[in-house]
């Protein structure tokens, strides 16, 4: 099911929407990211309508709606490159995520569709718990702050320090576990160095008396 008839769908409570504009692109080409899209939207278990000059899909959260974006981006690019698409396909992309269906989510301002980003609202960009490797910049139009997502590895690394802070990563667990423990091995160390250091004096003093023994 594609089109409109796809967001004639029941809507969950929370919704995120994501707006996408195409650049630079031939009627034939437009065809085979139209399918790309479509094909990222419902991996991520979303709904498009591709009908009118921005494509809109929706999301029931917001982690699905950008980890979509990204594949979708990334599908465009092995495109261009299998292709040789020149000028290459670029597709802009901005979340928003509103926590009231009932009211209308506005049109992002032209800056925030940009060619090749991704673009998030300050209500996307908080409402995500995002765990992937991912950085994110600040951006601000006529008093209108959004939030680039960082996700190409060349750009990644020299992208800026801010950072979402989603869902704890296994990493951050381990080292909340090795800090809490380096204090109590110091204590043991201390505790246990006495009786050690007995023993290695009479350790040493047995070996004194065998050696002159001998």
């Amino acid at each position: 099911m594609t089109g409109s008839a796809q967001l004639q769908q029941g809507h969950p409570a929370h919704e995120a929407r994501m707006t996408i504009q195409v650049f630079s692109h031939s009627d034939e080409a437009l065809q085979h990211v139209r399918q790309l899209a479509q094909e990222a939207v419902t991996e991520h278990t979303g709904s498009i309508s591709t009908e009118d000059a921005y494509w809109v899909a929706r999301f029931a959260s917001t982690d699905a709606s950008l980890e979509a974006a990204i594949a979708m981006q990334r599908a465009t690019d092995l495109f261009n490159f299998d292709n040789g698409s020149h000028p290459p396909i670029l597709l802009g992309i901005h979340i928003a995520y509103d926590e009231n269906i009932a009211a209308a989510l506005p049109p992002p301002p032209a800056a925030f569709l940009r060619p090749g980003e991704i673009h998030l609202s300050e209500s996307a960009y908080r409402a995500i718990h995002h765990d992937q490797p991912i950085k994110f910049r600040t951006v601000d139009h006529a008093s209108t702050t959004a939030y680039k997502a960082i996700w190409k590895m060349q750009e990644f690394e020299l992208a800026g320090p801010v950072h979402h802070q989603g869902a704890p990563s296994v990493g951050f667990f381990i080292k909340v576990i090795l800090i809490c423990l380096i204090p109590f091995l110091l204590v043991l160390l201390y505790t246990w160095r006495e009786p050690l250091q007995h023993g290695l004096s009479s350790l040493d003093g047995t070996r004194t008396i065998d050696h002159q023994l001998e």
